[in-house]
């Protein structure tokens, strides 16, 4: 990674709920946000060397031996992953507490 770059999670989740909150505004009825995971962008400590600090993946891919490339892996949460599980919760809550209205195809749906 290019030096002086600075990975910042936080960042990352405030933009996702920025975005759902305009997509939610305009009663968009889907949308991708981001991918789940990026096998081939593994968080590594060394910043030079954390692929995932580009990547715009919900959850962060750590090898069991970072300089290992075959190495078995697993995945942590980002901090995205729980603002974005926080806005549809939100988002949910406000519709059965009659808090806000469903979109227009929903209503349709309810009605038939």
């Amino acid at each position: 990674m290019k030096k002086g770059l600075v990975r910042s999670e936080h960042t990352q989740a405030a933009y996702l709920t920025d975005v759902f909150g305009v997509f939610e505004s305009m009663n968009v009825y889907a949308a991708m946000a981001y991918t789940f995971l990026t096998p081939d962008a593994p968080h590594r400590r060394e910043q030079q060397l954390d692929l995932d600090m580009a990547s715009y993946s919900l959850v962060k891919v750590i090898r069991d031996r970072p300089a290992d490339p075959n190495s078995p892996w697993h995945w942590e949460p980002k901090e995205s992953f729980g603002a974005l599980a926080d806005a549809y919760a939100r988002n949910q809550w406000q519709l059965r507490s009659g808090h806000g209205q469903p979109p227009a195809h929903q209503q349709e749906l309810t009605q038939r």
